[in-house]
């Protein structure tokens, strides 16, 4: 039940996004098809997540099993490892990225890339320290 109400409340919350970006689209601002793409992507991933929900509700035993799963020793290993390995990939990717970048001359392009990917090896570099001091 708590991954339930966890979902329930990020579905509501996209749908009041999807609320708020019609509002905004409707009387505020002149990019409407901008608004409106936002608003459909919200509003539909909040209607469906809804309905999703309002399903598992009527079916206990289903909630109760998935909590399970998701809590299971095993499937946060499978988890963390994927994790993990998706980005080993990505800052493999970023590295190829930026240097074809570099040699294409988009040096602004290639400079914004290589700043994230050294902000985020930074940040991992420093949870890495901290999680391993604290376990």
């Amino acid at each position: 039940m708590k991954t339930l109400k966890r979902n329930l409340i990020s579905y509501v919350v996209f749908l009041i996004f999807a609320i708020g970006c019609f509002v905004y689209g409707k009387y505020v601002s002149s990019l409407n098809e901008y608004i409106y793409g936002i608003l459909f992507g919200f509003g539909i991933t909040g209607f469906l997540g809804l309905l999703l929900c309002l399903k598992l509700m009527r079916n206990p035993e289903k909630c109760e099993q998935m909590d399970l799963c998701e809590n299971e020793e095993r499937s946060v290993f499978i988890r963390e490892k994927t994790s993990s390995k998706v980005y080993s990939i990505f800052i493999f990717i970023e590295s190829i990225a930026i240097i074809i970048l570099g040699l294409l001359g988009y040096k602004f392009t290639s400079i914004i890339i290589s700043s994230l990917l050294l902000g985020k090896l930074i940040m991992w570099f420093i949870l890495g320290t901290y999680y391993g001091k604290k376990y």
